[in-house]
């Protein structure tokens, strides 16, 4: 008998229960984990070489859960090339999650997923207003400031650093959790985000489309001051704002980036959710 609950077997469109904690099937474990994919990808040198660059790029962690345990260079496109940037890393269970849902969507026992949206921006930008205007009933919204506010019980922008990784640990389990969920909800993820390479990295952990709120310094300390939740510290928000802007960089090349200022509104709205109303 089984010595626990099993996991998907990782052998590529199975899905099949593994026993206790062995990573292929009865029907699969005769199968060479180096050869796979035979015929489609090697495993020689230079797979070692993208494997150990993706993993320093990682953070010797799984981008989906935070696990540092049973690290496995994924694919993003099981088609793809075998590169870095076509690489992550995920833990062996996340690992054999995805392949086991790749497997049962090949065999058409899938839907199209509820789509994500990323936006991004530096503080004062709106990012929080703009989901709120377009977001529906259900929809599911992770945001750092909320988050902080639900753990802790102050005011939104009241930050106690003594608790900052808990609520960087909750942030990081939503984020697992869309990513590995093929039923989720229709989603948004809030983030300040100015690195490129930190945008799109989110993007390919979600399946998610990007849109960056590019409000100018200026016109983001000027919202900040008018805002009463943070008017006494506006001019302590200032530096953040321009530090955003030094370090942003260009982002996915479909990523959508929203130029704005003054009263000007924040246009035009995703054209995909709007059609979804009609």
């Amino acid at each position: 008998m089984p010595m626990g609950a099993g996991r998907p077997c990782t052998q590529p469109g199975c899905g099949r229960l593994t026993e206790s904690r062995e990573s292929r099937c009865a029907d699969h474990a005769h199968v060479p984990f180096g050869r796979r994919r035979t015929g489609k990808r090697t495993y020689g040198a230079q797979h070692r070489q993208v494997r150990a660059a993706v993993f320093k790029r990682d953070g010797d962690r799984c981008v989906l859960c935070g696990s540092r345990q049973d690290l496995e260079l994924d694919h993003i496109d099981p088609a793809g090339p075998d590169s870095v940037e076509n690489g992550r890393t995920l833990c062996g269970d996340c690992h054999a999650t995805r392949t086991a849902r790749q497997g049962h969507a090949a065999r058409g026992g899938g839907k199209r997923r509820a789509p994500c949206q990323l936006v991004c921006g530096p503080p004062g930008a709106g990012k929080s207003s703009y989901v709120r205007a377009r977001m529906r009933r259900g929809e599911l919204v992770v945001d750092f400031d909320e988050l902080y506010q639900a753990l802790t019980g102050l005011p939104v922008y009241d930050k106690p650093a003594a608790v900052m990784r808990y609520v960087q640990a909750a942030r990081r389990a939503l984020i697992a959790c869309l990513a590995s969920d093929h039923a989720r909800p229709r989603s948004w993820v809030i983030a300040t985000a100015a690195a490129g390479d930190e945008r799109r990295r989110l993007a390919q952990q979600l399946d998610a489309a990007v849109v960056v709120l590019a409000v100018p310094e200026g016109e983001c300390v000027a919202r900040i001051a008018a805002d009463p939740r943070r008017a006494a510290k506006a001019e302590q928000w200032r530096p953040l704002v321009r530090r955003w802007w030094d370090t942003f960089t260009p982002g996915p090349a479909e990523e959508q980036v929203l130029r704005v200022g003054g009263s000007k509104s924040l246009e035009p709205e995703d054209a995909e959710h709007r059609s979804e109303e009609r």
